[in-house]
């Protein structure tokens, strides 16, 4: 919508937005953004912080210290090309302690002397290699007073017994023709004795007659392959007890031949023991002749050394530089923050503004303005 106003609206409608920005308006003045901090300047200014802050630690770790042995001080000597200083420390020892240190060094060259003088005697011996021929050969474990090793033989017993079949059927068979002409006169005996009584073959008293015979046979027969399986048996134990006998006496023999061999390798091994401690103990004495003087150098270049004073561990203290550096930038932060609150309030003052200018253009029309 389009509003047209008269020359007066327009007059007094200024007049109005002069007096408003005058009057109990709000006059809104843009500051300028915060400057960020130059970061080379701020390293440089921590770096220099950090450097004073060493400087006063190490000067604070620097005690000087009197002792009943000698004496410890630190003293500024020079300073560096960057001008960081520099200090010496120097340990004094008390005029005895001093003493017992000249005393020492004297009896050092004294001993470098001597074991010079020492070493030019035995610098011919030193020159030869061990020579281990006057031990004559090294002991070794004999074992052929020994001979060879018992064995279990079994051979002289022949094969094992086993359950011979072929002596079963002999003692059965001997059983049954020792008893078939007794079986014979019986079954003439039946048959005569059927016949007188009128029995005739093929009857069933005869039939029955002939059962009770077969079955007196097959009984017999039976009892004598029991009989058979008896005797067979009877004389597989024989042999198995004869040959068991045998065995055992191999098994006998051969642990007395064994134990009179451990008993002559229990000799040899005690023998060779003592032989070859006889000889380690003569490598020792040859290698002891030959450490002697050179353990007596060692000592006499080592000689003794006196201990130095000793001082106390003092406490190391340490000074932190101020964090400039976290102080510069958190400056910054919060005036840039507050840069921004001031930036986001005159924005809606503006908009407040422009809010209140189109009411007023509203009123304006309704007083007498023409609209199209």
């Amino acid at each position: 919508m389009i509003v047209t106003l008269s020359v007066e609206q327009l007059e007094r409608f200024y007049k109005k937005l002069d007096q408003k920005g005058k009057g109990g308006g709000t006059t809104f003045v843009q500051a300028a953004a915060p400057t960020p901090p130059d970061p080379v300047a701020t390293a440089n200014a921590q770096g220099a912080a950090n450097k004073e802050a060493a400087i006063a630690s190490q000067e604070l770790s620097m005690v000087n210290q009197v002792s009943p042995y000698g004496n410890l001080s630190f003293d500024q000597t020079r300073t560096s090309a960057e001008g960081t200083p520099q200090y010496t420390a120097t340990s004094t020892l008390t005029p005895s302690s001093q003493r017992q240190l000249d005393l020492t060094n004297q009896a050092g060259e004294k001993f470098g002397e001597t074991a010079n003088a020492q070493l030019n005697q035995v610098s011919g011996q030193l020159s030869e290699p061990v020579n281990y021929a006057s031990l004559g050969q090294a002991p070794t474990a004999d074992l052929s007073t020994l001979g060879q090793a018992p064995t279990a033989n079994f051979n002289n017993l022949g094969a094992a017994p086993v359950a011979n079949e072929q002596t079963r059927q002999t003692v059965r068979q001997a059983i049954q023709d020792r008893e078939q002409p007794f079986q014979d006169r019986r079954l003439d005996q039946l048959t005569t004795r059927l016949d007188t009584q009128g029995i005739a073959e093929g009857s069933k008293a005869y039939s029955r007659a002939m059962d009770d015979f077969n079955r007196g046979v097959n009984d017999f027969n039976l009892g004598a392959d029991r009989d058979a399986l008896g005797q067979m048996q009877g004389l597989y134990g024989l042999e198995a007890d004869q040959r068991g006998r045998a065995t055992n006496e191999i098994g006998q023999q051969f642990d007395f031949s064994n134990q009179a061999r451990d008993r002559g390798l229990r000799d040899i091994e005690a023998q060779y023991a003592l032989d070859a401690n006889t000889r380690d103990r003569g490598i020792n004495e040859l290698i002891a002749q030959r450490q002697i003087p050179l353990n007596e150098l060692a000592s006499m270049l080592s000689g003794s050394q006196v201990q130095g004073p000793s001082f106390l561990n003092t406490p190391s203290q340490s000074i932190q530089a101020g964090d400039i550096q976290g102080a510069t930038y958190a400056n910054y932060t919060g005036a840039q923050n507050a840069y921004n609150q001031q930036m986001n309030r005159q924005q809606q003052a503006n908009s407040s503004a422009k809010g209140g200018m189109g009411n007023m253009i509203g009123s304006l029309a309704m007083a007498g303005g023409t609209a199209y």
